[in-house]
């Protein structure tokens, strides 16, 4: 995937095991318990522009990459591990959001700039990271747009056996990412 066309420079490669790239193959996910239990782990390679690797990440077997362009210049990468759920509230694809700073890919984290009641999360002005997200009972992640507004990513997480939910939104504006968290009882 060449980065240029997302305000970026290089390129990213992934690299999956072919038993699940092949034509044909069911993209239904892969678990360490469901057969072939001896897949190769998916590897993503972050390439400068004069053609060297410069970091490998290891994920689940397999792996879907998506870029979103969150405005000029701003890219988050979607890491999705496609997971081949057993039977469990805790179990589905995770999603991760990683992006390039400074030659390297790093795990997404923006500025606090608005926070309604939300304990243990960080305050105004503060750095939050987005911690992976599991596609299962409890939480999600999707990409919106509000008229007049940046997209962004919006990420919404249910306290297990209360009604406590929690809804982080990370957005590129005025040249720098920006978040906002809401906790509701």
């Amino acid at each position: 995937m060449d980065l240029g066309a997302h305000g970026g420079a290089g390129k990213l490669r992934v690299l999956e095991d072919s038993r699940v790239t092949r034509p044909g193959a069911a993209r239904a996910g892969t678990h360490p318990l469901v057969p072939p239990c001896d897949l190769l782990p998916s590897q993503v390679e972050l390439i400068d522009e004069k053609g060297a690797t410069v970091q490998v990440e290891r994920f689940w077997p397999e792996l879907d990459v998506e870029l979103r362009t969150m405005g000029p210049g701003a890219i988050l990468i979607e890491m999705i591990e496609r997971v081949h759920c057993l039977a469990s509230c805790w179990c589905g694809d995770s999603h991760a959001f990683w992006r390039i700073q400074g030659g390297r890919l790093v795990l997404h984290e923006g500025r606090v700039v608005e926070r309604r009641p939300a304990a243990g999360k960080p305050a105004v002005g503060a750095m939050l990271k987005v911690e992976p997200v599991t596609h299962g009972c409890y939480e999600s992640s999707s990409f919106e747009a509000e008229p007049g507004r940046p997209p962004a990513l919006v990420v919404r997480r249910t306290a297990m056996g209360s009604f406590v939910t929690a809804k982080e939104q990370h957005w590129f504006e005025d040249g720098e990412w920006k978040a906002s968290v809401v906790e509701r009882k």
